[in-house]
């Protein structure tokens, strides 16, 4: 009985981990976070541009109709309660506010600040917003090129 308990006092001696095994274990977990953390973040980076983007073609496509349906004089995007509001100035009806759709978290209007420019044609407009933490910090939607990155004075 006695050797019985003696053996299994000296077995667990030997048993766990060495020093050098736990350090080679702590440097592995490094070099993988030392990977993974920059690619989780250039992930959120793209996730900023993409919100950014679809809330753009939102917009982008709104104006497109309000040029099928009406003849505006000019068109102002604007944030309203975290909803984009589309005034139209002109046209064909009476009702000059369209609300589009709720805002994204971090998207704001671009440096043309909601005001559609260009000559107001059904193939000449152009609208910008921006994400201050995405990859790209602005884009523009115009009515010949669709999504671009940087503002309408760029285009």
């Amino acid at each position: 009985m006695l050797r019985r308990i003696n053996e299994r006092i000296d077995s667990d001696r030997e048993s766990g981990f060495s020093l050098i095994e736990l350090l080679v274990a702590i440097i592995i977990i490094g070099i993988l976070s030392a990977i993974a953390i920059p690619m989780f973040l250039n992930q959120r980076k793209k996730a900023a541009d993409t919100a950014t983007k679809s809330d753009l073609s939102t917009i982008g496509k709104e104006i497109a109709t309000v040029f099928i349906d009406r003849n505006p004089q000019s068109i102002t995007v604007s944030i309203d309660d975290d909803t984009y509001v589309l005034a139209i100035d002109g046209g064909n009806s009476d009702d000059d506010k369209v609300i589009i759709g709720a805002v994204t978290n971090g998207v704001e209007l671009g440096s043309s600040g909601g005001v559609v420019k260009g000559g107001l044609t059904q193939t000449d407009w152009c609208i910008d917003l921006k994400n201050e933490s995405g990859a790209v910090q602005e884009f523009h939607y115009s009515a010949t090129k669709a999504i671009q990155e940087g503002s309408c004075t760029t285009s």
